[in-house]
């Protein structure tokens, strides 16, 4: 299984998830709370970077009735915001109302073609519908900016991408990629121990697993992977230890389920 494109938020890094919001894998989120009101003294621009950050603020703690208010106050500032229509197709998008987040993606994407951001955000739209190669036409794009700062977590969504459409030269590629780039890619480094034990190739596979461990905490699937390791290396105590982890916190899982499996069936 595949997990979703990443979505981060370190602030500067306003979010993938814009770059904001939600770690798959289970890291922590960093909103922090938005201010009370955007100044209305200074220069256009000045007062528009202040409400895009206050509808920014309050998007990334959920409250999406109230960041769309800011957006108005954006829109008589610059009507033209790229930043403005990818904020309000986020928020659209997490409504449920694709058609018009879609629509908003790309005003967007028209009003900031060489925006890596916008592009990486739309992507993961696309991906989230279903649209693999179109998700990948935008992620390639916000990966060709050597600039944009957070290269390494559309790297990563596009290695997302890729696996989705069976292209596993270009999503390994993307990965390492995102790991060269940054160090902390728990989600690249157990795709690429995924598919290096697809491989066959089971030291790589364990080489990126224990980087993986080393970083992220373990999830059914990274578990899964842990105990045909362990099978493939004749380590029956490390394989007791993931299958309980397994059996303890996702005795639900299809990755659990698969484990029973392979027990009855050895």
């Amino acid at each position: 299984m595949v997990s979703s494109p990443t979505r981060r938020c370190e602030r500067g890094v306003s979010g993938l998830l814009t770059w904001a919001a939600v770690l798959l894998f289970g890291l922590v989120g960093c909103a922090t709370a938005p201010p009370t009101g955007p100044h209305e003294a200074g220069t256009p621009q000045e007062r528009l970077r202040a409400h895009l950050d206050l509808a920014e603020g309050y998007l990334e703690t959920g409250d999406l009735d109230r960041a769309k208010r800011p957006l108005d106050r954006a829109d008589q500032i610059d009507s033209r915001s790229w930043e403005a229509q990818s904020l309000r197709a986020r928020i659209l998008a997490m409504q449920g109302d694709v058609d018009l987040a879609e629509r908003h993606f790309r005003q967007a994407v028209r009003f900031g073609p060489n925006e890596p951001r916008v592009r990486n955000d739309f992507g993961v739209f696309l991906y989230d519908l279903g649209r693999y190669g179109e998700a990948v036409e935008q992620l390639s794009r916000a990966v060709a900016d050597p600039g944009n700062p957070h290269r390494a977590v559309a790297y990563e969504n596009l290695g997302m991408a890729n696996l989705r459409l069976d292209a596993r030269t270009e999503a390994r590629n993307a990965f390492n990629r995102a790991i060269m780039l940054r160090e902390r890619m728990p989600v690249s480094l157990l795709e690429l121990a995924e598919l290096a034990y697809q491989d066959s190739d089971y030291a790589q596979a364990a080489t990126y697993f224990e980087r993986y461990r080393a970083m992220a905490r373990q999830t059914p699937r990274s578990l899964w992977l842990g105990i045909r390791l362990a099978r493939v290396f004749d380590n029956p105590d490390a394989e007791a230890s993931y299958a309980l982890q397994l059996r303890n916190l996702y005795p639900t899982s299809a990755e659990f389920l698969q484990y029973q499996e392979s027990v009855r069936g050895g």
